[in-house]
């Protein structure tokens, strides 16, 4: 694994496999996060796989975490973020992102019930404005499954489903 940084420009493995593994596996709008690296990450750090981990880092880059913080949660986090779906692949879940960042940090730098509310919105208009168009309508069929399971899991945005 290899990575070149120079000004705004990014280079790697992680970033050659995920334009790869976007135009070739992932048919639904999602962020597909490729196992080696999922491997990779916990080689290098096993905390995150432990119910234990050493999390001196987070406590100590500065940022205003909630004092009830538990030492499990980065184990929590890292594995909630990541989710396996239909085709066994491993991808980021943004909805979820958004919620873990509110109730982690004493500061909310996202309004999620307006995520929530604008992604079940697009979703709806985009299922409608595509219905005769499968190819498209297959990646809004899948968005609206996600954004439903979301709402699902946190009753809180319940109200948005789809």
């Amino acid at each position: 694994m290899f990575l070149i940084t120079q000004s705004e420009v990014l280079l790697g493995d992680g970033l050659i496999s995920a334009v790869s593994m976007e135009s070739k596996v992932a048919i639904v709008p999602r962020i597909i996060i490729d196992k080696s690296y999922y491997d990779g990450i916990v080689e290098k750090y096993p905390e995150l796989i432990k119910s234990q981990p050493d999390y001196e880092i987070l406590i100590n880059s500065g940022m205003p975490i909630k004092p009830d913080f538990k030492a499990n949660d980065l184990h929590i986090i890292f594995h909630q973020i990541l989710q396996n779906d239909f085709d066994n692949n491993l991808f980021l879940d943004y909805l979820e992102i958004t919620w873990l960042h509110n109730s982690l940090y004493n500061f909310k730098r996202y309004n999620t019930d307006e995520i929530v509310a604008k992604h079940a919105y697009n979703i709806k208009q985009n299922i409608n404005l595509f219905k005769n168009n499968k190819h498209v309508l297959q990646k809004y069929e899948w968005c609206r499954i996600y954004h439903n399971k979301f709402c699902e899991k946190h009753q809180e945005y319940k109200e948005y489903e789809i």
